[in-house]
């Protein structure tokens, strides 16, 4: 069977904009592997004791016991050109697989290589182990804590990469790395035993080592019991006989500068890394893919990972990452963020879901506004995105930064998350996000507007951007900001090196819904003046197109806001206060004679069936009706 995932673009080799004749971007097709090439079948079934083995040949009758046996075998026919599958039967496979690398640098074959669960979710590849608990060995001296020797080396004698000082560094508990599972649900760190609660454990620190003026010499192996856990379990939980796990590997897959791949069905977990990092190290992931091409990764689920859910990470020189299907893949639960990719081209995205990430931080109390996002991409060339969620994720929602490229979002729901709804900024664009319902998103406690720039919709240093079809509304931040429009050269492109020049030109804005329903819920805030004093934003003026929109906030009409340096929102603008602001900026620009911006577009109730309990479902006689709208009621799954 071959499967190809293709989309039609425009269909042209030069394109008219207002700017005049450019190159039309590539066809985003996503990967196309031929799996009718597939010549050898691996069978795997970790939980069938009698016949599995690892010394058998991996057939159906006498599978092999361990995924990373099968990984050997099918990695050396993909070597040899033949290609391979790797089936995996129902169970629970507790090891840290990996599709190395060609040896010698060598190329890899064009044979395909699918790896795939027998059935879908049953299949688990889980970073955790559940041994070297001890049931009749846990202690309640101090009820209603419980205390076992610790069986595994302390994140405190793991290695740790050097970190530069920071006023501002992260809880110990969002790096230390450690992840305890009982029956299968999550206990949160604390750093102190006054901080323990129900479901929260606590891993004192062993005692400092000794100086030496020379270094001791090296134990032949690390010390295994490192000192005591204390843990308050959730409640009516019983830890005799219960089911304890604790992260131990730092990736349950990992496929090294491979192409002509599938990943179906299979179930990611529990990885944790070993050194102790904790969510901010972006290599430790349920699945990481590195410098691989032709890749389709589809009914995937990888959650409750220390760091992110999926890494897709390319080289900055060719040969990049490329050709990469995501098709109904769940990033769920992740201690960073679900979904981390950098140097890619042409992703093709369809009905995934990136949502609830960043538990270590939301545990921490510690929301980093520059790390972490339900999906954060870098350096992506050419991306196409339908039907997504990002929903309560405690980071950003959806994050493009640095060099991406044409960019298209639609038919999406980005709800409920912090710092930023949708994030779009330092790239040469085209953008496009269309039909995107963007809700209920809001500012975390402490957090600095000026640091962040919190918005609904946030765009910065990037043209060529059209939001249009929109709903944007009940998000305690600006519904659209755009800000720093500041002109800058100083980000290459991954694939040609040249860093072009980037300044915010040639945004449109029709067809949206900005809707607050509080007195601090801003519609729109432009800038005025950058963080350097200059307020010549003529380029953003000049060329900007925004029409036909709905605005409305029942509880306050002064929502119209300007960015300045010396104060980052300045007092709110009435609806036709605003539009004069705009024709005056867009007249000094040298904007198109006889444009009026914001001239057809109404300050009127949408009329939302409830958009204060989130139901922004268009009601009859609604002024946005005639308009190509998300529906309000699309939910993710969870």
């Amino acid at each position: 069977m071959k499967i190809c995932h293709h989309l039609a673009t425009v269909g042209c080799l030069l394109v008219c904009t207002p700017w005049g004749l450019v190159a039309a971007s590539p066809p985003i097709t996503g990967a196309c592997v031929d799996e009718s090439r597939v010549q050898k079948t691996y069978y795997v079934d970790a939980a069938n004791a009698e016949a599995a083995d690892d010394d058998q040949h991996g057939t159906q009758d006498e599978p092999f016991a361990t995924f990373a046996r099968a990984c050997r075998a099918a990695a050396a026919d993909k070597d040899s050109g033949v290609g391979a599958k790797i089936i995996l039967a129902p169970g629970t496979y507790r090891e840290a697989a990996e599709i190395p690398a060609p040896a010698d640098n060598a190329l890899d074959t064009d044979a395909p290589l699918v790896i795939e669960a027998a059935e879908r979710d049953q299949a688990v590849i889980d970073g955790a182990d559940a041994e070297g608990w001890t049931a009749s060995t846990w202690k309640t001296d101090a009820p209603p804590n419980w205390t076992h020797p610790w069986p595994f080396q302390h994140a405190a004698h793991r290695p740790r990469a050097a970190r530069a000082p920071s006023a501002a560094a992260p809880a110990e508990t969002y790096r230390r790395g450690n992840l305890l599972f009982i029956n299968g649900n999550p206990l949160r760190q604390v750093e102190a035993a006054a901080d323990l609660a129900p479901g929260t454990f606590w891993l004192p620190e062993p005692a400092a080592p000794t100086r030496h003026r020379a270094p001791p010499p090296a134990p032949a192996s690390p010390p295994t019991d490192t000192g005591t856990i204390v843990v308050q379990p959730p409640p009516d939980t019983t830890l005799a006989g219960a089911v304890i796990q604790t992260g131990r590997r730092d990736h349950a897959l990992a496929i090294m500068n491979r192409r002509n791949v599938v990943v179906r069905g299979l179930m990611f977990q529990h990885a944790a890394n070993p050194e102790g990092r904790g969510g901010t190290d972006s290599t430790t992931a349920g699945l990481l893919l590195v410098g691989c091409a032709n890749v389709l990764v589809e009914d995937v689920l990888s959650q409750w990972n220390d760091g992110v859910g999926l890494v897709i990470f390319g080289r900055v020189a060719a040969p990049w990452s490329e050709a990469v299907t995501l098709r109904r893949v769940r990033l769920l639960h992740n201690g960073g963020s679900g979904l981390y990719a950098a140097c890619l081209k042409n992703l093709l995205v369809e009905d995934c879901e990136t949502s609830f990430n960043n538990f270590r931080g939301e545990w921490a109390g510690w929301i980093d506004p520059v790390g972490q996002a339900g999906a954060k991409l870098l350096s992506l060339h050419g991306s196409l995105w339908r039907r997504h969620h990002a929903e309560g994720n405690a980071c950003r929602g959806l994050w493009w930064t640095g060099d991406c490229a044409d960019l298209t979002v639609e038919d999406s729901g980005v709800r409920n998350n912090l710092v930023s709804g949708l994030l779009i900024e330092n790239s040469p664009g085209p953008v496009r996000v269309r039909r995107c319902e963007i809700t209920g998103n809001r500012t975390p406690s402490g957090l600095k507007d000026n640091a962040a720039f919190p918005a609904a919709v946030s765009i910065s240093t990037t043209p060529d951007v059209t939001l249009e079809g929109c709903l944007v509304a009940g998000n305690a931040m600006p519904q659209l900001n755009v800000w720093n429009v500041v002109e800058r050269a100083d980000l290459p492109d991954f694939e040609t090196r040249v860093a072009p020049t980037l300044r915010a030109t040639g945004h449109t804005y029709r067809h949206n819904v900005f809707c607050g329903f509080e007195a601090g819920q801003v519609l729109v805030d432009l800038p005025v003046s950058d963080r350097a004093g200059k307020g010549d934003f003529g380029w953003y003026y000049g060329t900007l197109d925004s029409d036909e929109n709905c605005f409305w906030n029942p509880a306050s009409k002064e929502v119209f806001c300007t960015y300045e340096r010396t104060n980052y929102r300045r007092p709110g603008l009435a609806f036709e206060g605003w539009q004069t602001f705009l024709l005056a900026h867009a007249n000094a620009a040298g904007g198109e004679g006889g444009r009026k911006p914001e001239g057809r577009s109404v300050w009127q109730d949408p009329l939302f069936a409830d958009g204060a309990e989130g139901n922004f479902r268009l009601q009859p006689g609604s002024p946005a009706a005639r308009w190509e709208l998300p529906t309000g009621d699309s939910e993710g799954e969870q």
